[in-house]
């Protein structure tokens, strides 16, 4: 049981700091700094690994939102048709309209006509993209 002196008013115990005092003493002991140090790089790691599940959770949000989004669907379906015309001939990989590359994208700019693409280089798809966000 704990000695009287050690309440305070207000009925509760005053906990001494952790000294080599208290070590001595035997009631409660210090920490090494070895122990010091293991028990931060222990914290860090769980603070780390913390961060990284919410990092997870706000990407797993932010795909959901994308995902549910009603136009992302019809999206899907167009560029799934696009692929498959390629595969079976339909449609033909044509080099960027812009500035020739051969490894050119097809770029929808009416998604309800599905084959009507334009053939446009990586860098050229990205301008016309961004072009399309700053106007609206």
């Amino acid at each position: 049981m704990r000695d009287q002196s050690q309440r305070r008013s207000d009925g509760r115990y005053d906990f001494a700091p952790l000294t080599d005092v208290n070590a001595k003493r035997g009631t409660r002991r210090s920490l090494t700094a070895e122990q010091r140090e293991a028990r931060l790089a222990y914290f860090r790691r769980r603070n780390a690994q913390r961060s990284a599940e919410e990092k997870k959770a706000a990407l797993l949000r932010e795909h959901r939102l994308y995902h549910n989004d009603p136009g992302y669907r019809a999206r899907a379906l167009v560029r799934a048709a696009t692929r498959g015309a390629i595969r079976t001939g339909k449609l033909i990989r044509l080099p960027c309209e812009v500035c020739g590359a051969l490894n050119a994208e097809a770029h929808h700019p009416d998604y309800k006509k599905p084959l009507q693409v334009e053939w446009l280089c990586r860098r050229h798809h990205r301008e016309v993209h961004r072009r399309a966000t700053a106007v609206s």
